[in-house]
């Protein structure tokens, strides 16, 4: 609801104040990065061999700012 109109949904997601569950990943000796998210390559691949990482607790290459970040 807005002040000009309303929409309705099935579904509202609201992802806000987002911290990475690193704390495994760190413990096992996986390098992390900004807020802690887990530093992966290109092909999603962590510090460690074989150990891959994806989705809110991982960092991400952004294309427009030419270096790794954190956008859960």
């Amino acid at each position: 609801l807005t002040e000009r109109t309303s929409f309705s949904a099935q579904t509202v997601i609201v992802a806000v104040g987002i911290i990475p569950n690193s704390e495994m990943a760190i413990a096992a000796g996986i390098r992390t990065g900004l807020m802690n998210a887990i530093e992966v390559n290109e092909k999603m691949e962590t510090s460690l061999p074989d150990i891959y990482a994806a989705g809110d607790c991982a960092t991400q290459y952004h294309m427009l700012k030419k270096m790794d970040d954190y956008i859960p």
